[in-house]
């Protein structure tokens, strides 16, 4: 629930006061939807820095999920 509401769809990331907006950065989520309302709504060009680091955090984010499920795969139907 926490991360849906860490992912500005509603409301613009401007809002949020500046010392926190780095929470947003580590939500790859959040630099797509952004990047998105740039292009389509600001009409410039997306910030492409800030679309690596979501690719990266994105693809850091698959590894870590893929270990543990590779992990944890003997004893997983017995919990889902």
């Amino acid at each position: 629930m926490l991360w849906m509401y860490l992912t500005p769809i509603m409301y613009p990331v401007d809002i949020i006061p500046e010392k926190y907006r780095f929470v947003f950065s580590l939500n790859p989520m959040s630099v797509i939807i952004n990047a998105y309302r740039q292009t389509i709504l600001g009409g410039g060009q997306p910030n492409y820095s800030s679309l690596a680091i979501a690719f990266f955090m994105s693809t850091f984010i698959l590894f870590i999920g893929f270990y543990i499920f590779k992990k944890s795969e003997g004893q997983f139907t017995d919990y889902v």
